[in-house]
């Protein structure tokens, strides 16, 4: 069942580039995910051709901000798109095995 949710205050957020254009990503904090034991974490990256916003939801807070960095990485891998973070290729953030 989707949820109504905002990003909040971002909890980190990283600047990548395409290019020369900016691409930014914020996490925000995971939060108690509707009336579970849950979390959920929201994401946001904004600056390629669509926004892409999201959440994920773990068993506990840890997981679900392991699940929302790696949901970004799956973002950004199939965007189709080439991104850079200090000069170099790797982005700081990992893939889902699925």
């Amino acid at each position: 069942m989707p949820i109504t949710w905002e990003l909040g205050e971002p909890i980190a957020v990283r600047t990548l580039h395409r290019g020369d254009e900016p691409v930014t990503v914020e996490i925000g904090r995971p939060r108690p995910y509707m009336e579970s034991e849950d979390f959920f974490c929201p994401f946001r990256i904004t600056g390629i051709e669509l926004q892409e916003e999201g959440y994920t939801v773990g068993v506990d807070s840890v997981q679900a901000l392991t699940l929302t960095l790696a949901r970004v990485g799956d973002v950004l891998a199939v965007s189709g798109n080439s991104y850079s973070f200090l000069g170099g290729t790797d982005l700081g953030f990992p893939r889902s095995s699925g």
